[in-house]
This record gives structure tokens, C-alpha cells and sequence, in this order.
């Protein structure tokens, strides 16, 4: 099973690149792989994701040494990540990003749920990390971050992107995806409007929940479908 999750895993980098996800060489994703001692699969450290195979992902164990891999990550991808697997264990999977429009959002500083289809998935579930971390090295500050993403799917970090969360793989991609969307409407509406229309938060809660229950899974795997057709 653990080879069925490097390959899905190096399929979200594809995808990823397909979908205009990524930023140079420096954003990370990190997925720890069920029944085994807490280890966790790396985006290989300064490493185009469209390059990322199954031989040069970064395996690492609990205490951060790596396992398998031809590459090290990058120093503070463990430090952002680590944390917020030891805090929430059933997010499985994270994906750290500076997309244009999620990125926008973490400097505007608010995001509207009730906007948008694709904002409605993220409708109580996000939160703001409004620190600047000036020492990479201050441990103290990730904690503080992986307690303010704590029972949520996004964390938005000030000025900077944003981590986003999922109990496997497929959700959290799916999330990344929709919130780059939701964070583009947001940002397309501020820009033409003073004013906006809100969808109702009855309607709202019953969106999250149908994509959740029922169309994610589904719509991750007709891109799975398109990657095997598409892109391989």
C-alpha cells in the first residue's frame, strides 16, 4: 500500500504544475503514511515538482531522519510541517503554497466563505497565522503556528501563502485547488466592487458538507483520470 501513496503523491506535483500551483522551488507538500511509525513523506528540497518521482521523494521518520530519498528537504519545511502533524493527526497530508491569489488573500487579510461554490468548502474551517517569523530557527513560533491551524483546514501565514490540510492526499489537493479559485473570485469581486452578495449560510453549510461527503472524492479522481490519459 505504502508504494500505491509515492505515486499518488508524486501525482499531485503533476497535477500541481498542470494547474499552475506551484512557485519556483520552494514549496513543499508532506503526507504521513497511515500504519507505519509516524513516516512522513517529503517534497524533495529545491526541486521543480514537475520533476519529483518516486526515487527522489523525501521519506522521514518521526524525528525528522530521512529513510529514503535521493534528496534532503528543505530545513523549514519540517520545521512548518512537523508540528502541525504532531498536533493534528488526522490531517495527513499538508501543502505549503504562494499561489497569486492565496497569497493576495494572506495580505488583504480576510476571506470571505460565503462568496463563492469554492469558498463555501472552507466556510468555518479557516484561521490567520499574524506573526512574522524573523529567526527560522525559533521553534516557538511554529508551535504557536501549528496551534493557530489546530481543528482547521486552512491557515493563512501574513503576507506570505498559505498551508492547506486534508486527511488524505486527494482532499487536500482538492482544497488547494478551490481555495486558489475562491481566493481569485475574492480578489476579482474586491477589485471591481465596493459591495457584494453573500451566498446564505444555510446553503453555504449544506455546500461544504455535499463536496465533502459526496464530490470530492469524485472530482479528484476525474483529474486522476486526466493525468493517466493527459499527462503521462
Amino acid at each position: 500500500m505504502s508504494d500505491e501513496y509515492y505515486k499518488l503523491f508524486v501525482v499531485i506535483h503533476k497535477l500541481a504544475v498542470c494547474h499552475n500551483l506551484i512557485e519556483g522551488v520552494w514549496n513543499h507538500v508532506s503526507f504521513e503514511i497511515p500504519n507505519t511509525k509516524n513516516h512522513i513523506l517529503f517534497t524533495p528540497g529545491h526541486t521543480h515538482w514537475d520533476l519529483v518521482n518516486e526515487n527522489n521523494i523525501t521519506t522521514l521518520d518521526n524525528e525528522g531522519s530521512i529513510i529514503a530519498g535521493e534528496n534532503k528537504i528543505l530545513p523549514v519545511a519540517w520545521k512548518i510541517h512537523k508540528p502541525i502533524h504532531s498536533i493534528n493527526p488526522d490531517y495527513r497530508c499538508l501543502i505549503h503554497i504562494h499561489t497569486p491569489y492565496i497569497t493576495s488573500t494572506s495580505i488583504y487579510g480576510e476571506f470571505e466563505t460565503r462568496l463563492t461554490q469554492h469558498s463555501s468548502i472552507f466556510h468555518n474551517d479557516v484561521s490567520f497565522f499574524n506573526e512574522y517569523i524573523e529567526n527560522i530557527d525559533d521553534t516557538e513560533m511554529y508551535e504557536l503556528m501549528a496551534e493557530c491551524i489546530k481543528g482547521k483546514r486552512v491557515l493563512f501565514l501574513k503576507n506570505h501563502g498559505a498551508i492547506i490540510s486534508g486527511f488524505t492526499l486527494g482532499e487536500a489537493y482538492m482544497a488547494t485547488y478551490l481555495l486558489e479559485k475562491a481566493c481569485m473570485y475574492q480578489c476579482l469581486t474586491l477589485n471591481q466592487n465596493s459591495t457584494y452578495q453573500l451566498i446564505p449560510e444555510s446553503i453555504v453549510i449544506k455546500m461544504k458538507d455535499n463536496f465533502f461527503n459526496n464530490l470530492c472524492e469524485k472530482h479528484f479522481n476525474g483529474f486522476l483520470e486526466y493525468y493517466k490519459n493527459k499527462l503521462t
